[in-house]
């Protein structure tokens, strides 16, 4: 019974030892091994958990491979729903939640299948007394029982929606738009350098523009900038160690919307 429980344990090491990795934050370098050691895991053991032991081949294989997708996408779904941020401590609890559970329930199923006193414990009670059924009978027995084919139907199902609803979710982001803000130094004779706006918003935009220079008086700007439009202009760089642009989103003119700095090294 021991040897039959040494993969729970390795499973269990597994969850531990992620999960210590994500709290202490370790660097990502850290976290690949046991980081994918906790994704493959818990679609190995609920594997185990849907068909049995005795279910082998290609059906646990493709069983296992749809589970370790499953787990993962189903659990993701279900943190979005409860409101919980997609974070990598939210991804390894989610793996190390559905890794125990796993682990429990075949604790307790294998304890109970115990064999009695008198039968073979490598076989199993199951297995020797088929040894007893008319070879007739163990030959109409089908490869995997209709229960089985209906789990591995529906873990099929639930990881194929689960992509679906990924895929169109990442479809259907909107992003609010940006306003870019720069600033470039052109070693241009006379000295200047070029400061421009791009309004990309969902709409028409007000902006104040404010360049400051050492030794020199900011010059300011008041730009309306339609959707997709662009204003640039060359200002003189007379040699000042920086120079500075704010851009302020109308009316607010206390707080920079951009804000770029461009520095000028001195020659020796």
């Amino acid at each position: 019974m021991r040897r039959r429980n040494l993969d729970l344990a390795a499973a269990v090491l597994v969850a531990i030892v992620s999960s210590a990795a994500a709290i202490a934050k370790a660097p990502n370098a850290v976290m690949v091994v046991p980081g994918l050691a906790l994704f493959v895991v818990p679609g190995v053991l609920w594997t185990d958990v849907v068909l049995g032991p005795r279910v082998r081949g290609l059906a646990r294989v493709a069983c296992a491979g749809t589970l370790m997708l499953a787990v993962p996408v189903l659990g993701g779904l279900l943190l979005y729903a409860a409101g919980v941020a997609l974070s990598r401590l939210a991804w390894v609890g989610l793996l190390t939640e559905a890794t125990l559970l796993a682990v429990v329930v075949l604790f307790f199923r294998r304890r109970a299948a115990e064999p009695e006193p008198g039968l073979d414990p490598e076989r199993g009670e199951d297995e020797q007394a088929e040894d007893d059924r008319p070879q007739s009978a163990a030959a109409r027995r089908p490869w995997i029982s209709r229960w089985n084919l209906a789990a591995f139907g529906l873990a099929a199902v639930v990881a194929a929606s689960g992509v679906g609803f990924a895929y169109a979710g990442a479809a259907r982001q909107q992003y609010p738009g940006f306003t870019q803000l720069w600033l470039v130094n052109r070693h241009s004779s006379p000295p200047a350098a070029a400061v421009g706006v791009t309004n990309q918003l969902d709409g028409p935009g007000r902006f104040r523009l404010v360049v400051l220079r050492k030794g020199a008086p900011p010059v300011r700007w008041d730009l309306d900038l339609a959707r997709g439009h662009t204003w640039q202009h060359m200002v003189p760089f007379n040699g000042s160690t920086t120079m500075t642009a704010n851009l302020y989103r109308l009316p607010d003119v206390t707080h920079p919307y951009r804000h770029v700095v461009v520095y000028e090294l001195p020659v020796f």
